[in-house]
Protein backbone atom coordinates (compact mmCIF):
# COMPACT_ATOMS: atom_id res chain seq x y z
CA UNK A 1 0.00 0.00 0.00
CA UNK A 2 1.10 3.29 -0.99
CA UNK A 3 2.49 6.14 1.98
CA UNK A 4 -0.15 9.02 1.72
CA UNK A 5 1.22 10.62 4.71
CA UNK A 6 2.58 13.99 4.17
CA UNK A 7 6.27 14.72 3.67
CA UNK A 8 6.80 16.57 6.84
CA UNK A 9 5.57 14.04 8.42
CA UNK A 10 7.41 10.96 6.84
CA UNK A 11 10.31 13.30 7.61
CA UNK A 12 9.60 13.87 11.30
CA UNK A 13 9.15 10.12 11.66
CA UNK A 14 12.69 9.17 10.27
CA UNK A 15 14.02 11.59 12.57
CA UNK A 16 12.35 10.95 15.04
CA UNK A 17 13.17 7.23 14.80
CA UNK A 18 17.48 7.37 14.45
CA UNK A 19 17.13 10.30 17.08
CA UNK A 20 15.66 8.12 19.57
CA UNK A 21 17.76 4.62 18.40
CA UNK A 22 20.68 7.27 18.63
CA UNK A 23 20.24 8.76 22.37
CA UNK A 24 18.93 5.06 23.26
CA UNK A 25 22.59 3.62 21.99
CA UNK A 26 24.43 6.58 23.70
CA UNK A 27 23.05 6.05 27.30
CA UNK A 28 23.54 2.99 26.97
CA UNK A 29 27.41 3.63 26.07
CA UNK A 30 27.58 6.41 28.55
CA UNK A 31 24.99 5.49 31.34
CA UNK A 32 24.34 8.49 33.90
CA UNK A 33 25.19 6.32 36.44
CA UNK A 34 28.11 3.57 36.05
CA UNK A 35 26.91 2.46 39.46
CA UNK A 36 23.82 1.73 38.90
CA UNK A 37 22.73 -0.52 35.72
CA UNK A 38 19.28 -0.54 35.92
CA UNK A 39 18.59 3.20 36.64
CA UNK A 40 20.81 3.83 33.65
CA UNK A 41 19.41 1.58 31.44
CA UNK A 42 15.75 2.76 32.56
CA UNK A 43 16.92 6.49 31.03
CA UNK A 44 18.02 4.99 28.34
CA UNK A 45 14.38 3.12 27.15
CA UNK A 46 12.63 6.02 28.26
CA UNK A 47 14.47 8.40 26.46
CA UNK A 48 14.12 5.92 23.48
CA UNK A 49 10.54 5.40 24.34
CA UNK A 50 9.73 9.38 24.73
CA UNK A 51 11.15 10.24 21.25
CA UNK A 52 9.57 7.48 19.25
CA UNK A 53 5.99 8.90 21.19
CA UNK A 54 6.55 12.35 20.12
CA UNK A 55 7.92 11.61 16.81
CA UNK A 56 5.30 8.99 15.97
CA UNK A 57 8.27 7.07 14.57
CA UNK A 58 6.35 4.17 14.98
CA UNK A 59 2.92 3.28 16.20
CA UNK A 60 2.14 4.16 19.51
CA UNK A 61 1.22 1.07 20.89
CA UNK A 62 4.21 -0.19 19.31
CA UNK A 63 6.39 1.60 21.38
CA UNK A 64 4.26 0.79 24.29
CA UNK A 65 5.41 -2.79 24.29
CA UNK A 66 9.51 -2.21 24.07
CA UNK A 67 9.24 -2.62 27.92
CA UNK A 68 8.11 -6.11 27.65
CA UNK A 69 11.59 -6.94 25.63
CA UNK A 70 13.97 -4.88 27.05
CA UNK A 71 13.29 -4.32 30.97
CA UNK A 72 14.75 -7.61 30.99
CA UNK A 73 17.24 -7.68 28.58
CA UNK A 74 18.73 -4.82 30.55
CA UNK A 75 18.09 -6.33 33.69
CA UNK A 76 16.11 -3.50 34.83
CA UNK A 77 12.75 -5.71 36.03
CA UNK A 78 12.19 -9.61 35.16
CA UNK A 79 9.59 -10.37 32.47
CA UNK A 80 7.45 -11.87 35.55
CA UNK A 81 7.61 -8.65 36.73
CA UNK A 82 6.95 -6.41 33.72
CA UNK A 83 4.00 -8.43 31.96
CA UNK A 84 1.11 -7.92 34.89
CA UNK A 85 1.83 -4.15 34.42
CA UNK A 86 0.33 -4.47 31.33
CA UNK A 87 -3.39 -5.84 32.78
CA UNK A 88 -3.60 -4.18 36.15
CA UNK A 89 -6.54 -3.07 37.64
CA UNK A 90 -7.01 0.36 36.04
CA UNK A 91 -7.17 -1.65 33.02
CA UNK A 92 -9.72 -4.11 33.81
CA UNK A 93 -11.71 -0.80 35.04
CA UNK A 94 -11.15 0.77 31.26
CA UNK A 95 -12.29 -2.61 29.11
CA UNK A 96 -15.05 -3.22 31.18
CA UNK A 97 -16.35 0.53 30.43
CA UNK A 98 -15.49 0.19 27.21
CA UNK A 99 -17.59 -2.87 26.32
CA UNK A 100 -20.37 -1.19 28.44
CA UNK A 101 -19.97 1.97 25.98
CA UNK A 102 -20.30 -0.59 22.92
CA UNK A 103 -22.99 -1.91 24.05
CA UNK A 104 -24.44 1.43 24.56
CA UNK A 105 -23.83 2.33 21.30
CA UNK A 106 -24.84 -1.22 19.18
CA UNK A 107 -28.26 -0.78 20.02
CA UNK A 108 -28.26 3.23 19.58
CA UNK A 109 -29.38 3.40 23.54
CA UNK A 110 -26.71 6.93 23.66
CA UNK A 111 -28.13 8.46 21.20
CA UNK A 112 -32.31 7.83 22.48
CA UNK A 113 -30.34 9.63 25.55
CA UNK A 114 -29.10 12.51 24.19
CA UNK A 115 -31.97 13.24 22.18
CA UNK A 116 -34.49 12.80 25.12
CA UNK A 117 -31.85 15.36 27.23
CA UNK A 118 -32.34 17.83 24.45
CA UNK A 119 -36.11 17.62 24.48
CA UNK A 120 -36.22 18.21 27.88
CA UNK A 121 -34.35 20.96 27.73
CA UNK A 122 -34.52 22.43 24.73
CA UNK A 123 -36.28 25.67 23.87
CA UNK A 124 -34.91 28.54 21.94
CA UNK A 125 -31.39 29.22 20.34
CA UNK A 126 -29.82 29.38 23.51
CA UNK A 127 -31.77 26.47 25.02
CA UNK A 128 -30.96 24.31 22.34
CA UNK A 129 -27.76 24.46 22.49
CA UNK A 130 -27.44 24.13 25.97
CA UNK A 131 -29.58 20.92 26.07
CA UNK A 132 -26.72 19.88 22.77
CA UNK A 133 -24.19 20.39 25.41
CA UNK A 134 -25.48 18.61 28.43
CA UNK A 135 -26.32 15.91 26.49
CA UNK A 136 -22.53 15.89 25.58
CA UNK A 137 -21.55 15.79 28.63
CA UNK A 138 -23.39 12.91 30.24
CA UNK A 139 -22.76 10.96 26.98
CA UNK A 140 -18.62 12.10 27.61
CA UNK A 141 -19.20 10.38 31.17
CA UNK A 142 -19.71 7.21 30.23
CA UNK A 143 -18.42 6.86 26.87
CA UNK A 144 -14.96 7.74 24.76
CA UNK A 145 -15.17 11.89 24.08
CA UNK A 146 -14.56 11.43 20.41
CA UNK A 147 -17.39 8.53 20.14
CA UNK A 148 -19.71 11.03 21.87
CA UNK A 149 -18.81 13.66 19.54
CA UNK A 150 -19.50 11.80 16.33
CA UNK A 151 -22.61 10.34 17.59
CA UNK A 152 -23.41 14.73 18.41
CA UNK A 153 -22.26 16.19 15.70
CA UNK A 154 -24.34 15.00 12.87
CA UNK A 155 -27.94 15.58 15.21
CA UNK A 156 -26.43 18.88 15.75
CA UNK A 157 -25.94 19.67 11.72
CA UNK A 158 -29.68 18.29 10.87
CA UNK A 159 -30.53 21.50 13.14
CA UNK A 160 -28.15 24.16 11.63
CA UNK A 161 -29.82 22.67 8.76
CA UNK A 162 -33.41 23.21 9.67
CA UNK A 163 -31.96 26.97 10.86
CA UNK A 164 -30.43 27.99 7.95
CA UNK A 165 -33.20 27.15 5.67
CA UNK A 166 -35.40 29.39 7.89
CA UNK A 167 -32.69 32.44 8.56
CA UNK A 168 -30.67 32.41 5.96
CA UNK A 169 -26.80 31.29 6.30
CA UNK A 170 -25.58 34.66 7.62
CA UNK A 171 -27.85 34.94 10.45
CA UNK A 172 -27.76 31.61 10.95
CA UNK A 173 -23.69 31.73 11.57
CA UNK A 174 -23.69 32.60 15.35
CA UNK A 175 -25.72 29.45 16.33
CA UNK A 176 -23.99 26.91 14.35
CA UNK A 177 -20.53 28.12 15.60
CA UNK A 178 -21.78 27.95 19.05
CA UNK A 179 -23.56 24.74 18.64
CA UNK A 180 -20.55 22.90 17.55
CA UNK A 181 -17.99 24.23 19.52
CA UNK A 182 -20.59 23.83 22.44
CA UNK A 183 -20.47 19.84 21.62
CA UNK A 184 -16.85 19.49 21.22
CA UNK A 185 -15.97 21.26 24.54
CA UNK A 186 -19.05 19.43 26.19
CA UNK A 187 -17.56 16.58 25.47
CA UNK A 188 -14.27 16.96 26.85
CA UNK A 189 -15.67 18.60 29.85
CA UNK A 190 -17.81 15.52 30.65
CA UNK A 191 -15.06 12.86 29.87
CA UNK A 192 -13.56 14.80 33.63
CA UNK A 193 -15.92 13.67 36.00
CA UNK A 194 -15.94 10.37 35.90
CA UNK A 195 -12.79 7.76 36.01
CA UNK A 196 -14.06 5.96 33.15
CA UNK A 197 -14.95 9.44 30.97
CA UNK A 198 -11.31 9.60 29.27
CA UNK A 199 -8.40 7.66 29.41
CA UNK A 200 -6.32 10.38 31.08
CA UNK A 201 -8.20 9.72 34.12
CA UNK A 202 -7.39 6.55 34.79
CA UNK A 203 -3.92 7.07 33.64
CA UNK A 204 -3.33 9.56 36.30
CA UNK A 205 -5.35 6.63 38.87
CA UNK A 206 -2.66 4.05 38.41
CA UNK A 207 0.32 6.35 38.34
CA UNK A 208 -1.03 8.00 41.29
CA UNK A 209 -1.15 3.96 43.03
CA UNK A 210 2.09 3.96 42.08
CA UNK A 211 3.70 7.06 43.08
CA UNK A 212 1.63 7.00 46.19
CA UNK A 213 0.56 2.92 47.43
CA UNK A 214 0.48 3.87 50.93
CA UNK A 215 -2.31 6.66 49.77
CA UNK A 216 -5.81 5.71 50.09
CA UNK A 217 -6.46 4.90 46.17
CA UNK A 218 -8.81 7.03 44.22
CA UNK A 219 -12.22 5.53 43.82
CA UNK A 220 -14.93 6.08 41.29
CA UNK A 221 -17.28 7.63 43.81
CA UNK A 222 -14.66 10.01 45.22
CA UNK A 223 -13.69 11.11 41.90
CA UNK A 224 -16.83 11.45 40.82
CA UNK A 225 -18.02 13.41 43.71
CA UNK A 226 -15.08 15.80 43.23
CA UNK A 227 -14.95 16.13 39.70
CA UNK A 228 -18.78 16.43 38.55
CA UNK A 229 -19.08 19.44 40.09
CA UNK A 230 -15.86 21.07 38.17
CA UNK A 231 -17.23 19.77 35.10
CA UNK A 232 -20.84 21.11 35.34
CA UNK A 233 -19.14 24.42 36.22
CA UNK A 234 -17.19 24.45 32.94
CA UNK A 235 -20.37 23.57 31.05
CA UNK A 236 -22.39 26.63 32.48
CA UNK A 237 -19.31 28.81 32.22
CA UNK A 238 -18.71 27.56 28.63
CA UNK A 239 -22.08 27.79 27.55
CA UNK A 240 -22.53 31.79 29.04
CA UNK A 241 -19.43 32.39 27.36
CA UNK A 242 -20.57 30.82 24.32
CA UNK A 243 -24.34 32.23 23.99
CA UNK A 244 -24.39 35.34 25.56
CA UNK A 245 -20.91 36.77 24.75
CA UNK A 246 -18.73 35.41 21.93
CA UNK A 247 -21.59 33.93 19.78
CA UNK A 248 -25.30 35.52 20.52
CA UNK A 249 -27.87 33.88 18.80
CA UNK A 250 -29.35 36.35 15.70
CA UNK A 251 -33.41 37.08 16.57
CA UNK A 252 -34.06 35.66 13.12
CA UNK A 253 -32.88 32.55 14.61
CA UNK A 254 -35.81 30.18 14.78
CA UNK A 255 -35.99 26.83 16.15
CA UNK A 256 -37.73 23.66 14.47
CA UNK A 257 -38.56 21.11 17.25
CA UNK A 258 -40.31 18.87 14.66
CA UNK A 259 -36.22 18.25 13.51
CA UNK A 260 -35.80 16.80 16.94
CA UNK A 261 -39.05 15.26 16.70
CA UNK A 262 -37.95 13.16 13.97
CA UNK A 263 -34.85 12.05 14.99
CA UNK A 264 -36.74 10.31 18.04
CA UNK A 265 -39.11 9.07 16.02
CA UNK A 266 -36.88 7.92 13.55
CA UNK A 267 -35.29 4.91 16.51
CA UNK A 268 -38.67 4.32 17.30
CA UNK A 269 -40.33 2.17 20.59
CA UNK A 270 -37.21 1.61 23.13
CA UNK A 271 -36.77 -1.83 22.84
CA UNK A 272 -35.83 -4.44 25.32
CA UNK A 273 -32.17 -4.71 24.21
CA UNK A 274 -32.06 -0.87 25.44
CA UNK A 275 -33.74 -1.08 28.54
CA UNK A 276 -31.48 -4.18 29.58
CA UNK A 277 -28.19 -2.25 28.50
CA UNK A 278 -30.09 0.72 30.33
CA UNK A 279 -30.33 -1.27 33.52
CA UNK A 280 -27.05 -2.74 33.54
CA UNK A 281 -25.55 0.79 33.12
CA UNK A 282 -27.38 2.51 36.04
CA UNK A 283 -26.77 -0.22 37.97
CA UNK A 284 -23.29 -0.35 36.91
CA UNK A 285 -23.12 3.35 37.68
CA UNK A 286 -24.55 3.21 41.06
CA UNK A 287 -22.35 0.07 42.27
CA UNK A 288 -19.23 2.59 41.05
CA UNK A 289 -20.25 5.70 43.00
CA UNK A 290 -21.22 3.60 46.33
CA UNK A 291 -18.74 0.78 46.49
CA UNK A 292 -16.80 2.52 49.42
CA UNK A 293 -17.70 4.62 52.24
CA UNK A 294 -18.62 8.00 50.14
CA UNK A 295 -17.48 10.82 52.27
CA UNK A 296 -19.47 14.26 51.77
CA UNK A 297 -18.58 16.47 54.54
CA UNK A 298 -21.65 16.50 56.16
CA UNK A 299 -22.13 12.71 56.79
CA UNK A 300 -20.42 9.52 55.06
CA UNK A 301 -22.70 7.25 53.11
CA UNK A 302 -21.42 3.59 53.73
CA UNK A 303 -20.10 1.36 50.95
CA UNK A 304 -21.81 -1.46 49.76
CA UNK A 305 -18.49 -3.45 49.45
CA UNK A 306 -18.87 -3.40 53.36
CA UNK A 307 -21.42 -6.38 53.40
CA UNK A 308 -19.28 -8.56 51.89
CA UNK A 309 -16.98 -10.99 53.83
CA UNK A 310 -13.72 -9.57 51.65
CA UNK A 311 -14.58 -5.94 50.99
CA UNK A 312 -10.88 -5.35 50.10
CA UNK A 313 -10.96 -7.66 47.26
CA UNK A 314 -13.14 -5.96 45.02
CA UNK A 315 -12.67 -3.10 43.27
CA UNK A 316 -14.08 -0.68 40.47
CA UNK A 317 -12.46 -3.29 37.64
CA UNK A 318 -14.25 -6.13 39.51
CA UNK A 319 -17.35 -3.84 39.36
CA UNK A 320 -16.98 -3.03 35.42
CA UNK A 321 -16.00 -6.71 34.07
CA UNK A 322 -18.85 -8.08 36.16
CA UNK A 323 -21.69 -5.93 34.87
CA UNK A 324 -20.17 -5.97 31.08
CA UNK A 325 -20.29 -10.14 31.83
CA UNK A 326 -23.51 -9.77 32.32
CA UNK A 327 -24.53 -8.54 29.00
CA UNK A 328 -22.96 -11.33 27.60
CA UNK A 329 -25.72 -13.59 29.28
CA UNK A 330 -28.81 -11.55 28.02
CA UNK A 331 -30.26 -12.77 25.21
CA UNK A 332 -31.49 -10.71 22.26
CA UNK A 333 -35.33 -10.44 20.68
CA UNK A 334 -35.50 -8.27 17.73
CA UNK A 335 -31.84 -9.78 16.04
CA UNK A 336 -32.01 -13.21 14.07
CA UNK A 337 -30.07 -16.13 15.63
CA UNK A 338 -27.05 -17.37 14.46
CA UNK A 339 -26.10 -19.46 12.34
CA UNK A 340 -25.12 -22.50 14.15
CA UNK A 341 -28.25 -21.79 15.99
CA UNK A 342 -30.31 -22.44 12.76
CA UNK A 343 -28.32 -25.57 12.06
CA UNK A 344 -29.06 -27.23 15.32
CA UNK A 345 -33.17 -26.03 15.18
CA UNK A 346 -33.78 -29.24 13.50
CA UNK A 347 -32.13 -31.90 16.36
CA UNK A 348 -33.52 -29.63 18.67
CA UNK A 349 -37.40 -30.49 17.76
CA UNK A 350 -36.84 -33.74 19.28
CA UNK A 351 -35.72 -32.92 22.32
CA UNK A 352 -37.89 -32.27 25.50
CA UNK A 353 -38.94 -29.37 26.02
CA UNK A 354 -37.10 -27.82 28.73
CA UNK A 355 -34.09 -29.34 26.93
CA UNK A 356 -35.46 -26.89 24.03
CA UNK A 357 -35.70 -24.15 25.78
CA UNK A 358 -32.37 -24.62 27.44
CA UNK A 359 -30.54 -25.08 24.29
CA UNK A 360 -32.67 -22.13 22.46
CA UNK A 361 -31.31 -19.76 25.43
CA UNK A 362 -27.43 -21.15 25.25
CA UNK A 363 -27.91 -20.82 21.04
CA UNK A 364 -29.57 -17.02 21.34
CA UNK A 365 -27.75 -13.98 20.16
CA UNK A 366 -26.74 -11.51 23.37
CA UNK A 367 -27.09 -8.27 23.81
CA UNK A 368 -23.17 -7.96 23.52
CA UNK A 369 -21.63 -10.77 21.78
CA UNK A 370 -18.68 -11.77 20.25
CA UNK A 371 -18.18 -8.52 17.56
CA UNK A 372 -17.21 -6.75 20.64
CA UNK A 373 -13.62 -7.93 21.22
CA UNK A 374 -12.06 -6.87 18.45
CA UNK A 375 -14.05 -3.39 18.72
CA UNK A 376 -11.69 -3.08 21.99
CA UNK A 377 -8.98 -0.91 21.87
CA UNK A 378 -6.21 -2.78 22.95
CA UNK A 379 -4.17 -0.22 21.09
CA UNK A 380 -4.58 1.98 24.36
CA UNK A 381 -4.59 -0.94 26.36
CA UNK A 382 -0.80 -1.52 25.41
CA UNK A 383 0.04 2.62 25.39
CA UNK A 384 -1.45 2.19 29.19
CA UNK A 385 0.63 -0.74 30.14
CA UNK A 386 4.18 1.02 28.80
CA UNK A 387 2.82 4.23 29.97
CA UNK A 388 2.23 2.22 33.77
Amino acid sequence: MADHRPPTSRRTQAIGFWLGLGCFLLLLVFPVDPDNGPASGLAAVVSLMAIWWVSNALPLFATAILPLVLFPLLGIMSGNDVAPVYFNGTIVLFLGGFMIALSMQRWNLHKRIALGIIHAVGGGPSRIILGYMVAAAFLSMWIANTATAVMMVPIGLAMVLQVEETAGVRHSRTFTVALMLGIAYACSMGGVTTLVGTTPNLSFQRIFQIIFPEAPPIEFGTWMVLATPIGITMVAVCWFILTQVLYRPSPEVQIDRDVLERERAGLGPISFEERSVLVVFAITAVLWIFRRDLELGFGTIPGWSNLLPFPGMIDDGTVAITMAAVLFFIPTRNQPPRAASEAVAGPIRKWPRPLRRAARFATANRVMGAEVIPRLPWNIVLLFGGGF
